[in-house]
């Protein structure tokens, strides 16, 4: 009897489940239970004894239940009628010779099954050392369902355990040609790639041919006389009834023809939304993403460059990508999985190996990582010891846990690794140490316990990359947090582990260690340590950074700990901290402020009481170092950084300390702010310590330095090559010195001649916004980005790259953008948080300049504004959204000032000097994240506004619809499970589309929707959990992108050539698909997309096949033309048939004929559409009209009347004065461009002056209006 190969029960040799439950009695694999313990046993995951693969599967004894302990399969397979063979391996823990297991197969699921046979087994002593495989063979019939054993251990009691491993349950074969195909005959649903196409082969053959085809009748062979009875199938289409058979070979050649079995294909909508909700779907290159920043931001907390490669360095910044160079700064590509779920991020510690270039390892602050390529792609490693919740075959379900802080490679042995639990990351703040916030009653800081699992105290080792785990603790503080483990690379068995309850030391391998730093350290703390090693000389020497404390020294302080060395393995020890210390007393620049705030907060008193009880100050202060970087490349260098002043109250100046003779003398290096240094100079000078600022920074250098003083940030970490070259992180910026430390020159940007910024690639820019308006040129567009103010791109980019300019004139954040409808040059941003997070700033001269222009929230610390638009018609009318109210995104939290403000749509009605919330109709707690004017309404006052969900108070949101322009609003039913509408959008016919669904949501619970009326009914184009952006091509209205959110399987982008029929997804370059936070197609160039990355600031798409879309140029591409007035437009057509046709967005603005002339009716601004016939091909024309009717504002200078006010002088340069009746009552005084922008206004009384020098140079109009008082003029500012 032949036996079927295919085995009907997943993860047969335990390799990619977890265990759970109170008393470790369930096995979950792919999200389900496949193995249920009940009673008395419990599971656990075997990895020293296994038969195949890295573990087995091992039943113990748990005390709970009542009856025989007992286990068994929930997968529940469904078994047609035959035979079958039920086996595994089996090993015991002593001889149990005579005992007996019994297995009682019973068809149906557990509750409503029934018994079908039982098999008592009878185990032997060969098992106690070895595996053993254990079979029975069991019949069924017609009526059997699904396959449920119940496995029976009698002898199973407390201390007692069997072990298995390599389960199966295969149909045994009875029949001459093949059986029992997989897929089933008539099987539906099919994917269209990686079909495994299974049978059961004939008992008498030897060989087969496979053929395969649509039509039944005219099958095409696709394997020749195989062996194998399962050949993998691809590329089949979608929707289709696909038709195949196996022919069988016996021995001498009979062919014994098969059945035709039959199965048809997935649609495609079925089969890849269902790769996308829980698949991995890999990307297409169709659309090729470059970053261009610009530049560096926030924070970064990592670096390391390769020790046998002393180009290649990896940057670990803190809003979400990872980097690498390969150039020593000059470029850098993201390290990350771009089709990933944004995993590998905020790296606690990577190390490149010392022996074979092509391996690293990484841990953040649980997940730990392999790379087999130099860095530039990593596995993620499972099952291991220190994972919690494990799912998806092993992978930590509590990875945002701070388990870990410190991992080693073994130099002589790149598949050897040790990990130290804690959160000890150096102390750093940044990353939320333990330690982060020390004082003198607790200088080692607090233990470190997720779900009252202590992660302290333990190192794990493997010797296999990961596959097995030994834990060590012998010796070792059960406290103890590691900040650093270093293998002796002359010897494997001598391994030193930092932690901050002492420096330990194994010289066997991690089996046993010794606390080596106590009574020879100061304090016996590890911030930090490197190793110098000469492998000519055998020279190895071990650097540590004790922790400096300070301590009460009558009316001053002293301070001990610092730098330490050893040269002979950690048996002595020898403090080099030379000159480290500092007279406070010689240095001004803010320094002893700065001193008084550190001891005040180490001493947990106030800093008057720190200055009223040490009132002298120390001359020999030492900062708080937790940094230390060896110079490979110097016998006797070394590099030490200390604590952010700014943050963590560290001790000014510098950032970083350098030496070249082991620590006798020190040198002051990377100098910021050359003024501060200035006036200390004698000081430096008596330390031959040089005092020039010695830094090149970027555009805009965040060091937090006021007036005179030394700036207060200092470094995040530093690395130093091979060559001696010297990375570091400060103030925004990633810098390189190639000189040894004498100056510094930033890497993450360069500039065209222009002045103009190009990103190298490293951007950690909070890209928030983009904003196009055809007006500004092919190519342009604004920009916001959080901490870093708007950027606008520019057109003289060299190489190839992306250029932008840098405007740091607006709010230090910029979350919304909009231009005025009727004047390009007036430009408003939002903001929700920093400097002016409340205000509205606004720029009438194209953003050369801004000014704080009225009050657009209450927010006093975190309002989320999003998509200002503008009444085209009486621009007096703005609206936003608001979302992520404090309490919710960030701030204070719950108990945020602004928690309990009302967010949702805002209005002004005065041209922005002001806002009101406008939510009548919608629940409370709305959040707005998306506004759209309804095409139907020519007076603009209807809107659709997009709601997602609200996370603050976990709350629905829903598509709204006014008619009042928000007075009141309507919920627009979407569809059924849909969790909040994250956007809205309409395309030139007026299709309606908008994009469901929140983050961590039921895979249903979002997607991508249009209606073609208005709401009416909807036809859904995508479906996963979280999708969020999405945008239309203004050229080809069949294209169309999306993007999927964070905390879902596939996020990032999606692309459809075809309306929504199919997709590709398309994260080339991208290393943060999960935050992304807008994207548009270019208004101007149909091959071109933008993107904002929340952490990686922008990116630039070129679209392959992208022209294809331009059937239609229609110029001018924008026009101003005053009421009356015609337009003649022409059209180029490009390879499409049929009439183009004509319309205009709003007819009572402007109309368009057939042939393409336009007349302008009234003031507003309006789009021209040509179109192809069938309506897909298209272009516009953006055109202004200035009406000829009496409008407020004035809005044409041909029809002012006689004012009764007069204005001079006139020209004017500065002040511009007013006279005439009725000037001694208050009066709004408003100026207006000439084509009706609000540029100024102010109330006046009196003999009254008007500040007019910030305009620029042109004609004005003006509008005075009191009580009983209405007039207009002009003037022209010179």
């Amino acid at each position: 009897m032949a036996i079927g190969q295919t085995n009907l029960l997943p993860d047969g040799s335990f390799e990619g489940g977890s265990t759970s439950g109170s008393n470790d009695s369930y096995y979950n694999y792919e999200g389900k239970t496949l193995w249920r313990g009940w009673p008395f046993t419990g599971f656990e995951l075997d990895t020293e004894v296994k038969r195949s693969g890295a573990r087995s599967f091992k039943v113990a004894f748990r005390n709970y239940g009542s009856g025989v302990p007992t286990f068994r399969t929930e997968h529940y397979p469904e078994l047609g009628a035959g035979k079958y063979e039920f086996s595994f391996y089996y090993r015991t823990d002593i001889d149990r010779a005579g005992e007996k297991i019994t297995i009682d197969v019973h068809s149906g699921k557990q509750g409503s099954s029934q018994s079908v046979s039982q098999h008592e087994v009878t185990l032997i002593s060969e098992a106690k050392d070895d595996f053993v495989q254990l079979l029975i063979e069991f019949e069924v019939d017609d009526n059997f369902t699904t396959f449920l054993p119940y496995i029976r251990i009698p002898y199973l009691e407390e201390g007692a355990y069997l072990n298995m491993d390599d389960v199966s349950l295969v149909k045994v074969s009875t029949e001459s040609k093949a059986t029992t195909p997989t897929p089933a005959d008539n099987a539906t649903s099919i994917n269209t790639s990686d079909v495994s196409l299974q049978w059961l082969n004939g008992v008498t053959a030897v060989k087969r041919n496979v053929y395969l085809g649509t039509d039944s009748d005219d099958l095409e062979q696709v394997a020749t006389e195989i062996t194998a009875t399962s050949i993998v199938i691809n590329d089949l289409e979608n929707d289709k009834k696909y038709f195949w058979r196996v022919d069988e070979i016996e021995e001498g050649g009979n062919v014994i023809t098969g059945d035709v079995w039959a199965f048809t294909t997935k649609s495609f909508f079925d089969e890849f939304m269902s790769q996308v909700q829980t698949g991995k779907v890999k990307s297409d290159t169709k659309i090729k993403w470059t970053q261009f920043g610009p530049g560096n931001a926030g924070f970064s907390n990592f670096l390391r460059y390769h020790p046998l490669l002393p180009d290649f360095c990896v940057e670990s910044p803190d809003m979400g990508n990872t980097y690498q160079t390969e150039d020593n700064g000059k470029s850098w590509k993201t390290i990350k999985d771009v089709d990933g779920e944004g995993n590998f991020f905020r790296l606690y510690e990577l190390q490149y190996s010392t022996k074979t270039a092509k391996y690293a390892v990484a841990i953040e602050s649980s997940r730990i990582y392999f790379s087999q390529d130099t860095a530039r792609s990593w596995t993620e490693i499972k099952n291991c010891p220190w994972y919690s919740f494990e799912f998806d075959g092993g992978r930590d379900g509590r990875s945002w846990y701070r388990k870990v802080s410190a991992v080693a490679m073994d130099p002589s042995n790149d598949f050897t690794w040790y990990v130290g639990a804690g959160n000890f990351c150096r102390g750093q703040q940044q990353l939320w140490s333990t330690v982060q916030n020390p004082t003198a009653s607790n200088p080692r800081g607090n233990e470190n316990i997720y779900d009252n699992i202590a992660y302290q105290g333990k190192i794990w080792k493997t010797t296999d990359a990961g596959k097995t785990w030994t834990e060590l603790t012998q010796g070792l503080n059960d406290k103890a947090q590691f900040s650093r483990i270093i293998v002796h690379p002359a010897n494997s068995d001598v391994v030193f582990a930092g932690s901050q309850y002492g420096i330990f030391k194994s010289t066997n391998g991690g089996a046993s260690w010794t606390n080596i730093g106590e009574g020879k350290l100061d304090n016996n703390t590890i911030m930090d340590m490197d190793y110098y090693y000469d492998a000519g000389s055998g020279r190895f020497v071990l650097y540590v950074a004790d922790q400096v404390r300070y301590h009460a020294n009558g009316t001053t302080t002293s301070s001990d700990g610092g730098i330490f060395k050893s040269e002979d393995n950690g048996e002595t020890w020898v403090n080099i901290n030379g000159n480290l210390g500092l007279d406070i007393n010689r240095l001004t620049g803010g320094v002893s402020t700065n001193y008084y705030q550190y001891i005040a907060k180490w001493f947990e008193i106030s800093e008057a009481e720190a200055k009223s009880q040490y009132p002298v100050l120390p001359t020999a202060a030492l900062q708080y170092f937790n940094s230390l970087n060896v110079d490979p490349s110097e016998e006797n260098g070394l590099y030490v950084g200390f604590y952010d002043a700014q943050v963590q109250k560290s001790i000014i100046p510098g950032r970083l300390w350098k030496t070249t003779n082991g620590g006798t003398s020190w040198i002051n290096t990377a100098r910021d702010f050359g003024p501060a240094w200035e006036n200390d100079k004698e000081y430096w000078m008596e330390r031959n310590n040089p005092y020039n600022d010695n830094m090149e920074e970027g555009h805009q250098l965040s060091n937090q330095q006021w007036g005179q003083n030394y700036p207060l940030r200092s470094l995040r970490y530093c690395s130093v090559n091979a060559r001696g070259d010297v990375m570091l992180i400060y103030a925004h910026n990633t810098f390189v010195s190639t000189d040894k430390g004498e100056t510094f020159t930033q890497v993450n940007e360069t500039y065209t001649s222009n002045g103009n910024i190009m990103g190298t690639g490293d951007s950690n820019l909070p890209g928030q916004c983009l904003f196009q308006d055809r007006r500004l040129g092919e190519g342009i567009l604004y920009l916001g980005s959080g901490e870093h103010h708007l950027w606008r791109s520019t057109n003289d980019g060299e190489n190839g790259k992306q250029a932008v300019k840098y405007i740091p004139e607006t709010q230090e954040s910029v979350f919304a953008i909009s231009t005025h409808p009727w004047d390009v040059n007036t430009v408003y941003t939002t903001s929700m948080r920093q400097k002016d997070l409340d205000r509205i700033f606004k720029s009438i001269d194209g953003a050369d300049t801004f000014e704080d222009w009225g009050k657009a929230t209450e927010a006093e610390e975190w309002m989320w504004t999003n998509s200002i638009i503008i009444d085209p018609i009486n621009p007096n009318y703005m609206y936003f959204g608001v979302t992520q109210v404090a309490g919710s995104g960030g701030g204070s939290g719950t108990d945020g000032p602004d928690k309990d403000k009302e967010g949702g749509f805002h209005i002004s009605t005065n041209a922005g000097k002001s806002f009101e919330p406008s939510n009548n109709g919608m629940p409370t707690k709305m959040w707005i994240q998306d506004i759209e004017f309804d095409p139907r309404d020519s007076t603009y006052a209807s809107i659709f506004a997009a709601s997602p969900w609200n996370q603050e108070v976990r709350k629905n949101g829903g598509l709204f619809h006014t008619t009042d322009r928000g007075k009141t609003w309507k919920e627009i039913k979407v569809a059924d499970n849909i969790e909040g509408i994250n956007s809205v959008t309409f395309d030139h016919t007026g299709r309606l589309y908008v994009t469901a669904g929140r983050r961590a949501a039921d895979v249903k619970s979002g997607g991508a929707f249009y209606s073609d009326d208005y709401g009416a009914t909807w036809t859904k184009i995508f479906e996963s959990q979280y999708i969020e952006f999405f945008d239309v091509s203004p050229f080809d209205r069949n294209m169309l992108v999306l993007t999927q959110g964070v905390i879902t399987a596939n996020p990032g982008v999606y692309f459809s050539y075809d309306a929504g029929e199919t997709w590709i997804k398309s994260n080339h370059t991208i290393g943060q698909p999960d935050n992304i936070n807008q994207i548009e197609f270019d208004v101007n160039d149909p091959t071109v997309l933008w993107m904002a990355v929340m952490g990686s600031g922008f990116y630039k798409g070129i679209i392959e096949d992208g022209e294809e879309a331009r059937k239609i140029i229609l110029t001018p591409g924008t026009a101003n033309i005053k009421g009356d007035e015609t337009l003649q437009l022409e059209v180029e057509t490009l390879g499409i048939e049929g009439e183009v046709k004509y319309k205009s967005a709003n007819n009572t603005i402007a109309t368009v004929s057939e042939d393409g002339k336009v007349t302008g009716l009234k003031n507003g601004a309006v789009k021209i559409w040509a179109t192809s016939e069938d309506d897909r091909y298209s272009d516009f024309v953006y055109v202004v009209v200035s009406g000829n009717e009496d409008t407020d504002p004035p809005l044409s200078i041909d029809d002012l009347g006689k004012s009764g006010i007069l204005a001079y002088p006139n020209p004017v340069e500065g002040t511009l004065f007013l006279k005439g009746d009725h000037t001694n009552q208050p009066m709004v005084f408003n100026v207006y461009t000439t084509t009706g922008s609000l540029v100024l206004s102010q109330t006046i009384q009196g003999t009254a002056s008007v500040d007019v020098s910030k305009l620029r140079k042109g004609l004005y109009i003006y509008k005075v209006k009191g009580n009983d008082i209405e007039a207009v003029g002009k003037f022209i500012k010179k």
